[in-house]
């Protein structure tokens, strides 16, 4: 059905519209109006009977008060012309006929109305006869209800006359509309197909003033605009061309622009890099080694705060040159191992000793359901830390600073939600929408108390952003601040924590922050943690320990305390009498020297790493301190390697001689790159440390000589990179060209040894020279 009225035309929907409403009319009268006249004609013939009963039994009252049968039947011979009239019957009060004929069996019953009662093809009309008060008889008229049902006949036949009658003018009528309707819409559509098929100088009749009229001048006004606007195309097509062509020039052009700007800003970072990087090195460089030699108590605190100057200006410097690189598009993320225990550890160890210097509770809560082993770029992940961390020390005068590292399951398997809350000045609600942006400042005051360029957070937000996830802040004037961001860094395979499976562990220790921090670690890894202030006695502790089902299985105590009945307490906990079933480990702050003979113990801020380690061998004896004078007892021997220096600044090469020589190694400078080859090919080297950048012939070029002549000589000797080009893509040119390794200006002492020893590790001791 829908598909053929989509065929119709618009005149033969116009017809069909007004037949149907013709129709529905006609068969409207067709089916109201006839049981509507079977209804009056019943009605009226009702009354008739009613009518003729009423004067009849009036006039019938006389005689049969005075018993005339003769005058009843004078009365009622006058109906017999009545063609509907079939029956009368006149009874006297017994029941008698008086008149009439009896059609109705039975005493009629007393009547003080008039009853009518329909029988079908019958109508019966009793009407009571009443003389002077008295009920005297009963008249009974019977009345054919056939001339009604012919009287209905004949209406229902004019009726359907009548409704054919209008359909027909219907469809009459809606021809003659729709052809006068349609017409003009016809012509409308004969013209559409026209000027689709292209020609525009079609036009319609618009001379009648309606809609249609309206509707066709819109038409031709349409049709002149398309020609119009056809005649402009064609002209502008002939010259598109050569608007192309020339637009593609300037186009060009704009990209050779753009690309050498881009280019000459990257260079000018390298650069940048490069010129602050080496006299930074040289300043930071010299000012360690004169720091390690024999000073007095003045000299040393001079050159202490030389350093802490030019380690802010370095960062400062550093903070710019991201900036710049990130506005540049030069910044990468690397994608490699990274290992969230590791990252914590060191943050921990960065930032313990300046909150103690600053009499704050530095603690790092890192929730032991997370797995460690991911995939994502350190450098970046710690750099944003060290900015929030060192932020919040910075802008905290009391109380604490905390590191959260938790998994973020509602987000996703793989995030990892990291967080850094301080209890200091806080951040005001408009201060907040404008932090993250370059050079800005919750404080813009000349007399502001903090110093700071404004990039960090910015950087942060920037790199966090690179990273996939986004940095956000919450924060209450006066009531501190926490800066979150949760992003996604795949897992690898990593172990589970060892779990405590029911275990009892009693901590007590003064400092609010990690004792809650410690019970959370110890509860997430199914230990029953009971947690007491230093408030606890001796003899409260020998109740516990006396309470079997209270006994725990290891107890953290802070030893270095400073509370009633400490020393008690740190003596009883020391005693050699312990019962070998409780594992004893003393919480000892950073900075505090001395341990007591417990054995075991960790440093407060606790690093998850110490933990991990303690928690898989609760009943051994290493300890986080014994590990890392392990690690310094197996510091890299450098002792009688053979180096070359290759490096064209003086007062470079003069730090990394006399850093070198420090460390034991017989060091030999070459002012450039070509000096540098001359060497490596007359003389045999444990190591080469080259520069990247100097005149003559550079590093890089330096580097691939030397392995193009080890492709004949044999042997490989491992060269190391150093450089003030600080981006990723400089790494990536060291590498490609034969180097090993890659360092950045200002050395790092402790970096460079390290990247020595492992690389010359495999070496023989014959093969140092």
């Amino acid at each position: 059905m829908k598909r053929y009225q989509t065929a119709m035309t618009i005149r033969d929907k116009v017809i069909l519209a007004i037949v149907v409403v013709s129709l529905v009319g006609a068969v409207s009268i067709a089916l109201y109006f006839p049981p509507r006249l079977t209804n009056l004609a019943r009605a009226s013939l009702e009354s008739k009977g009613v009518g003729v009963a009423e004067v009849l039994a009036y006039n019938l009252a006389v005689p049969l008060e005075f018993g005339d049968r003769q005058g009843a039947r004078e009365m009622i011979a006058g109906l017999e012309y009545d063609r509907g009239l079939i029956g009368v019957q006149v009874t006297d009060a017994a029941g008698d006929l008086v008149a009439g004929r009896r059609f109705v069996a039975g005493t009629p019953p007393v009547l003080s109305a008039i009853r009518v009662t329909d029988h079908g093809s019958t109508l019966h009309v009793m009407a009571p006869v009443l003389g002077r008060g008295q009920w005297l008889g009963t008249l009974l008229l019977s009345f054919d209800t056939a001339v009604v049902h012919d009287e209905v006949v004949r209406n229902r036949r004019l009726t359907l006359l009548v409704s054919a009658a209008v359909a027909l003018i219907g469809l009459v009528t809606g021809s003659m509309i729709s052809r006068r309707l349609t017409r003009p819409i016809a012509a409308l559509c004969v013209a559409a197909d026209q000027m689709a098929a292209g020609r525009l100088d079609v036009r319609v009749d618009d001379s009648t003033g309606d809609e249609l009229g309206k509707l066709a001048r819109a038409f031709n006004d349409l049709a002149c605009s398309l020609q119009s606007s056809r005649r402009k195309v064609e002209e502008y097509s002939r010259n598109l061309e050569a608007m192309v062509a020339g637009r593609t020039a300037e186009l060009l052009e704009a990209k050779e622009v753009a690309v050498r700007a881009t280019k000459a800003k990257s260079q000018f970072l390298a650069n940048m890099s490069h010129e602050i990087r080496t006299p930074m090195n040289g300043i930071i460089g010299m000012t360690d080694l004169t720091l390690a030699t024999d000073l007095d108590v003045e000299q040393r605190h001079n050159l202490l705060i030389v350093k802490d100057s030019a380690e802010a200006l370095l960062k400062i410097i550093n903070d710019i040159l991201d900036f710049s690189k990130v506005e540049a598009g030069r910044l990468e993320l690397e994608d490699a191992e990274l290992d969230l225990i590791e990252v914590a550890d060191s943050l921990t160890d960065t930032f313990a000793l300046e909150a103690t210097r600053h009499d704050l509770e530095f603690v790092c809560r890192f929730d032991p359901r997370t797995l460690h082993r991911r995939r994502g770029d350190t450098g970046r992940l710690r750099q944003v830390l060290v900015n929030l961390i060192g932020n919040a020390i910075k802008f905290t005068r009391e109380g604490s600073v905390t590191l959260v590292i938790e998994p973020a399951a509602s987000v996703s398997p793989q995030a990892i939600r990291f967080a850094v809350t301080d209890t200091g000045i806080g951040i005001g609600t408009e201060a907040q929408q404008a932090i993250f942006g370059a050079f800005n400042q919750a404080d813009t005051s000349t007399t502001r108390q903090f110093g700071g360029t404004g990039l960090g957070l910015a950087i942060s937000s920037q790199l966090v952003e690179l990273m996939g996830g986004r940095l956000e802040v919450v924060s209450e004037f006066g009531r501190g601040s926490t800066f979150a961001f949760t992003i996604e860094l795949p897992s690898e395979a990593a172990a589970d924590w060892p779990r405590g499976d029911g275990r009892q562990a009693l901590v007590i220790c003064r400092a609010l922050s990690a004792r809650e921090a410690l019970v959370s670690q110890l509860a997430n890894l199914d230990w029953r943690t009971r947690a007491v202030d230093v408030g606890m006695t001796t003899a409260d502790l020998l109740a516990a320990l006396a309470d079997a089902d209270q006994r725990p299985h290891m107890i953290l105590y802070e030893a270095a305390a400073d509370y009633p009945a400490a020393d008690d307490a740190r003596n009883l906990l020391a005693a050699p009498a312990w019962r070998e079933d409780i594992n004893r480990v003393a919480l000892v702050p950073a900075g505090i020297a001395g341990v007591n003979s417990a054995g075991r113990h960790l440093t407060l801020p606790i690093k998850p790493g110490a933990l991990l380690d303690l928690l898989q061998s609760p009943d051994g004896e290493a300890s986080d301190s014994q590990r890392e004078t392990a690690a310094r007892s197996a510091a890299v021997d450098l002792d009688g390697m053979n180096v070359l220096l290759v490096e064209d600044n003086p007062i470079n090469q003069v730090f990394g001689r006399m850093l070198l020589q420090k460390q034991g190694c017989r060091v030999t400078v070459a002012d450039n790159g070509r000096e540098g080859l001359q060497r490596a090919k007359a003389q045999t080297y444990d190591v080469i440390l080259s520069d990247v950048q100097m005149p003559l012939m550079d590093g890089l070029d330096m580097t691939r000589a030397i392995r193009a002549h080890e492709t004949t000589s044999g042997g490989h000797v491992p060269i190391i990179g150093v450089t003030a080009h600080a981006m990723a893509p400089d790494r990536e040119r060291c590498l490609a060209s034969g180097m090993d390794a890659y360092i950045t200006k200002p050395i790092n002492a402790a970096e460079l040894v390290r990247t020595i020893g492992e690389l010359t590790a495999a070496l023989p001791d014959a093969a140092r020279r």
